[in-house]
């Protein structure tokens, strides 16, 4: 069964994002598909047991770890928040930094579920938990999160990425996977600015007059 999404939308760098409800279907593995609702703890599949213990190599490992860097990075600066900050929006009417944490973590969630799914229908299929893009819009899924918890909920979906990877051990990093239009090195390249944008966006609101101080 596909999850749905009910709206696209463009990120400045050229990003196509996803918008919607998610399925309450449970799936069992090895087939990969997501449980969870919108208020709950994202629930993500592990890969099968002969791949726990998969490696990357070369260049794929590289950009891999690379693009590990920067989640873990961004983690570090929402870990402190406390839930009061995490939902401060700033009297300019921009995002407050829990959208951004949402916002980062479903695109990455995204994003390479499409390619899994293009690479292995029978046991993948894209997943989209997006927020809302507009801010006025935008409606919290985890209201009460402290900055530490989002920053586990990144975490998680990191795994997932990581996990799966063996998928793309032996595509060209320089051609789209088939069936999207993401080739494995532009996409990894695009998390890193990705991840970096936002983080800088959310460590900006910190010197604003009014940022609460707890």
């Amino acid at each position: 069964m596909r999850i749905s999404s009910q709206g696209l939308a463009w990120l400045t760098l050229g990003l196509l994002v996803a918008t919607g409800p998610v399925s309450n279907t449970v799936a069992q593995e090895p087939v990969t598909e997501l449980a969870v609702s919108t208020g709950a703890t994202l629930s993500l599949p592990t890969p099968p047991n002969d791949k726990k213990g998969w490696a990357p190599e070369g260049e794929f490992a590289e950009l891999l770890e690379r693009m590990g860097d920067a989640t873990a990075a961004s983690r570090e600066v929402f870990k402190p928040l406390s839930a009061t900050q995490m939902n401060w929006r700033p009297p300019n009417g921009t995002h407050t930094p829990r959208w951004n944490a949402e916002h980062l973590a479903a695109t990455q969630l995204r994003l390479f579920s499409q390619v899994y799914a293009a690479l292995d229908p029978d046991h993948h299929t894209e997943i989209s938990i997006g927020p809302e893009q507009m801010p006025d819009a935008y409606v919290p899924a985890h209201p009460t999160w402290s900055g530490a918890q989002e920053a586990e909920q990144m975490e998680r979906i990191g795994d997932y990425v990581r996990g799966f990877a063996y998928l793309l051990e032996d595509a060209d990093l320089d051609k789209p996977v088939k069936g999207t239009r993401w080739a494995p090195r532009k996409l990894m390249d695009l998390m890193v600015r990705h991840y970096g944008q936002h983080t800088a966006n959310v460590e900006a609101k910190f010197t604003l007059p009014d940022w609460p101080k707890e």
